[in-house]
């Protein structure tokens, strides 16, 4: 073998190292991102959790099943809407993370929270927010008027129909 048989040889396998370290750093930043939006959704989970945890009058847990009383007092009435504001900017964060996500995440990560959406979908203290704060489209709002993302807007209105009349949803 001759020195320009022995650098061809060398070039080929510095490109092949080059593609592999390549590879290698690119599935590392895939798995980076995957955790970044896993970690951003839970944190905001974890976050709405413990202030249904301080506030459990306002029954705005998902604990809360089939036993939710109409609230009578205006502060708490007050207080339970911003907790469904606050619930539906999670549940909007949980849409755009893992509703739009590649495949593999959205197969592990969205039916939870589907259903975690159908759940509330299925309550009336929620859906008598959601129509008074968000609307149907049809109504007083056009399409993507209101705050939330437009495609998470439709996604919601979809689940309000489909459980309006159901019995409560049990996750």
């Amino acid at each position: 073998m001759d020195f320009e048989t022995i650098g061809v040889a060398l070039a080929v396998l510095g490109a092949f190292g080059s593609v592999i370290v390549f590879l290698k750093n690119q599935h590392a930043q895939t798995q980076q991102a995957i955790f970044a939006r896993y970690d951003g959704v839970h944190e905001s989970y974890i976050d709405y959790m413990k202030l249904c945890l301080e506030h459990p009058q306002l029954q705005t847990s998902w604990y809360t099943h089939d036993q939710i009383q109409p609230l009578t007092d205006p502060k708490d009435i007050i207080q339970r809407d911003i907790m469904f504001d606050i619930l539906t900017s999670m549940l909007e964060n949980a849409f755009v993370s893992y509703a739009r996500a590649p495949k593999a995440i959205r197969k592990t990560q969205w039916p939870g929270w589907s259903a975690f959406i159908h759940h509330f979908a299925g309550r009336d203290d929620y859906r008598s927010w959601w129509s008074v704060n968000v609307g149907d489209f049809t109504s007083k709002q056009a399409v993507g008027s209101s705050q939330y993302d437009e495609k998470f807007e439709r996604f919601m209105l979809a689940a309000i129909k489909s459980e309006r009349g159901k019995s409560p949803v049990q996750l």
